[in-house]
């Protein structure tokens, strides 16, 4: 079962370092003052100019919201010796995995943050996640002695690594799957059940991640069999998330560091509230009462205070895991600390920053739920204009000129337009609407972003729906013609909801040959989202109800 970070991007020089296990604070920065990185944004300009001058490029991806993209700024960053050997040998560029979520799927090594060295196409050298100044300096260091003295083999292979890109845009048809859609959702419910902690309850042990996509498919499949222990072991598991709320000021933490739900990492981001609350409703969908109930009202809550931009209409992405303290050039107060005060002390040291950018996929999640939970009786009134508001924002201000969804919405600039979970999101929640108001416009939006996701990414030979659609002008791994698995079965989803409401065979196919993708393949995929894909498909096929 899929649980737990994105896999780490494939390195050319496999071994060539001995990095693992670097951490933060590995020896005290030297620092210099006004010494900076003259960081590049991720595009085709830094590669060129790494081309031109013989250099590698360094890459970091990070993110507003989070402590040890805090810490490595604070010690490694601000090194003088380490932006020394930054400016001798290095067109460095940084980039924000929230806003670049294009260059983080494809780069991120296990967690925030990734430094990478990559070739002047965009081919990763070597990845690493945190890691503290003096290792830093001398990974690339080594990096670039081992590219200068031996620059025709990395060539070699990196070109190598270029041609597997290229390749992902080959389509192939694939067999049909060989097990019986029944005994695979079967497959996948038992991998979920044995993954349970009984101890501490949830799934999996440390870092501890609330797996709300797990609890929703559990809750889905308990609706369709009238499966008792499956809805048991959701509510177990959700009983167990419930450790990560903040009690004083609503809203969930991203994950515990520890298998006992302590030590949490403190960033609340919009995307996984949006989960929380859409795990909370089902959970009072299926009778969980009023601790379920209570606490999705937490969560809408939060995210109305803290993240709800009134003037512009949607919520912002994330509030931050510390209290920076930049006045002075003191450390961030971390978040185990903040977050253990009263509600006095908090304000008094002041208020974690909310991100000022609002993200198509995050804002439309959290619009699907709040409207998911406006028809279960949860709430009325303000909150679901609040979910109407956002999704007409969205239509208003962040669609692209060819019909797809930026990504991302800033101070009057908008970026990163036709990724897959955008759309698909998007589409979600525009069927949430159209359910909540039977406003035909809110069907007819979801129908025009569904046109243009077959139209744009649809592979119709293998199956699934590509990441983006193909672009010539991009650098490195953004050439590559990657199905994301999550994002897929959400898109899939969107199309069989369309079956369902119109009854159109076109669509029923697109989600039928996504599903036959995402079963594909020589290992057995084991996925809760996937699973409760299949659940959707199963029951259309049987002609009974389908989860809702």
């Amino acid at each position: 079962m899929k649980i737990g970070p994105a896999p780490r991007p494939t390195l050319l020089l496999a071994g060539a370092l001995a990095t693992a296990a670097l951490v933060l604070g590995s020896a005290a920065p030297s620092r210099a003052a006004g010494t900076t990185i003259a960081w590049r944004p991720w595009g085709r300009a830094a590669f060129s100019e790494a081309q031109r001058t013989g250099r590698l490029v360094l890459l970091h991806v990070t993110a507003t919201w989070s402590h040890a993209c805090h810490a490595m700024d604070h010690e490694a960053w601000a090194d003088s010796a380490t932006v020394g050997v930054v400016d001798s040998f290095y067109v460095p560029v940084r980039v924000d995995g929230d806003r670049r979520p294009d260059v983080a799927e494809r780069y991120l090594a296990g967690g925030w943050p990734t430094t990478a060295v990559l070739t002047h196409d965009g081919q990763v050298l070597v990845a690493e996640g945190v890691i503290g100044p003096v290792a830093v300096r001398a990974m690339l260091r080594q990096m670039y002695d081992l590219y200068r003295r031996d620059r025709t083999e990395v060539d070699r292979r990196a070109a190598e690594s270029a041609r597997r890109v290229a390749h992902t845009w080959v389509s192939e048809a694939l067999p049909a799957p060989d097990m019986p859609l029944d005994e695979w959702i079967g497959k996948n419910l038992d991998a979920v059940r044995q993954a349970e902690d009984r101890t501490n309850g949830g799934f999996g042990q440390s870092p501890k991640l609330p797996q709300f996509e797990s609890i929703s498919f559990l809750l889905a499949e308990a609706a369709a069999r009238t499966d008792g222990p499956s809805r048991d072991l959701a509510f177990r598991a959700l009983d167990g998330a419930l450790h990560l709320e903040d009690r004083l000021w609503g809203g969930f933490f991203r994950f515990a560091g520890d298998a006992d739900w302590k030590k949490p990492h403190t960033e609340k981001l919009l995307a996984a509230n949006a989960s929380a609350l859409g795990a909370l409703v089902s959970a009072v969908d299926a009778g969980g009462g009023a601790r379920y109930r209570d606490a999705a009202k937490r969560t809408e809550g939060y995210a109305a205070t803290w993240l709800w931009d009134a003037k512009r209409g949607g919520w912002l992405a994330s509030q931050d895991a510390d209290l920076l303290q930049r006045a002075g050039g003191g450390e961030p107060l971390a978040g185990e600390v903040y977050y253990g005060l009263g509600d006095r002390l908090r304000h008094e040291q002041g208020i974690p920053a909310v991100d000022s950018v609002f993200l198509a996929d995050a804002n439309a999640r959290m619009a699907s739920a709040v409207l998911r939970g406006a028809a279960s009786g949860l709430w009325k009134g303000a909150a679901v204009a609040r979910a109407l508001r956002a999704l007409d924002r969205l239509w208003s201000f962040q669609r692209a000129p060819d019909g797809s969804f930026y990504h991302s919405w800033e101070r009057g600039r908008a970026e990163t337009p036709g990724l897959l979970a955008d759309q698909a999101a998007a589409g979600a929640a525009y069927l949430d609407a159209y359910a909540a108001t039977k406003d035909r416009k809110q069907r007819t939006r979801a129908e025009a972003v569904a046109q243009w996701i077959r139209g744009h990414l649809e592979d119709r030979v293998a199956g699934g729906f590509r990441f983006a659609p193909r672009d010539s002008a991009a650098v490195g791994r953004l050439l590559a013609g990657d199905k994301p698995e999550a994002a897929n079965a959400e898109a899939a989803t969107l199309f069989a909801r369309l079956y369902e409401i119109g009854g159109r065979e076109e669509d029923l196919r697109s989600a039928q040959r996504a599903l036959d993708w995402l079963r594909s393949g020589d290992v057995l995929a084991l996925d809760p989202v996937r699973a409760e894909l299949g659940l959707r498909i199963e029951a259309i096929e049987r002609g009974g109800k389908p989860p809702r």
